[in-house]
């Protein structure tokens, strides 16, 4: 992906550094919000657990 990205800024004379620095924060913000989802989740996870628990008996 990257490959493409560098071939196509070369092509339009654009600057590589550009679409690196948003490819990278874009790779750092799915990531954040990925550990973020599973850290809500194992804060949260007894308290799911035990009302699954109630709801099922």
């Amino acid at each position: 992906m990257i490959v493409i990205i560098r071939v196509v800024a070369l092509k339009e004379k654009l600057k590589i550094e550009e679409y690196e620095k948003k490819s990278v924060f874009e790779f750092y913000k799915t990531v954040a919000t990925e550990l973020l989802k599973k850290e809500l989740y194992e804060k949260h996870k007894k308290e799911l657990l035990q009302k699954n628990w109630k709801f099922h008996c």
